[in-house]
C-alpha cells in the first residue's frame, strides 16, 4: 500500500504496484454533490485514477467496497451493473421515510416499492405506525432480488 499525493493537502490510497505509474501525474482531489473525484489530464482529457487501475466496461458502474473514494486499492474496487447501482442510489422521492423503498403515498399511507431491470415491484401499502414493518418487506424483497448486494434498511 502507498499514498499518492492530490491537491488540497490529500492522499489517495493505491497498491505498490500501480504506484509508479500513477505517481508521474499531477492528481486534483475535488468534492461535489455526486461525490469525491480524483483525476488528472493526458493529453487534454480528464481521466479518473479508478479508470487506469481498473478499466470500466459498458453498462458497469465503479464502486469502492468501502465507500472511501480515496482508497483506490484492487481490492477495494468492484465493477457493479447500472441495474444494481440504482438499487443502491435510490433516494426517498414522495415521502419521508426513513427506509429506502418506502413512500408515503397518503396522510395515512406507506407504499413499499422496489425496482430491478426496469420491473417495478409494489410489495404492499401499510398504516403510518407501520414505517418499519414496510422497511422490513423491502429488505426481504431486495434480498432475493439482488442477493448478498442487496442494500439492507437498518431497522
Amino acid at each position: 500500500m502507498k499514498y499518492i499525493k492530490l491537491t488540497q493537502n490529500k492522499r489517495a490510497i493505491i497498491d505498490d504496484e500501480d504506484y509508479h505509474y500513477l505517481n508521474r501525474f499531477k492528481w486534483s482531489y475535488s468534492k461535489t454533490k455526486s461525490g469525491i473525484f480524483i483525476s488528472t489530464q493526458i493529453s487534454k482529457k480528464t481521466i479518473y485514477i479508478q479508470e487506469i487501475i481498473l478499466p470500466n466496461k459498458r453498462n458497469y458502474y465503479l464502486k469502492h467496497i468501502n465507500d472511501n473514494s480515496l482508497d483506490n486499492r484492487k481490492n477495494n474496487l468492484e465493477l457493479i451493473s447500472i441495474n444494481h447501482r440504482r438499487h443502491l442510489g435510490l433516494r426517498k422521492q414522495l415521502g419521508a421515510s426513513q427506509y429506502r423503498g418506502v413512500q408515503r403515498v397518503s396522510k395515512n399511507t406507506w407504499r413499499v416499492m422496489i425496482a430491478k431491470d426496469k420491473i417495478r415491484y409494489f410489495l404492499g401499502t401499510f398504516k403510518l405506525n407501520e414505517e418499519k414493518k414496510a422497511g422490513l418487506v423491502y429488505n426481504k424483497r431486495a434480498k432475493e432480488l439482488y442477493g448478498e448486494y442487496a442494500y439492507q434498511n437498518k431497522i
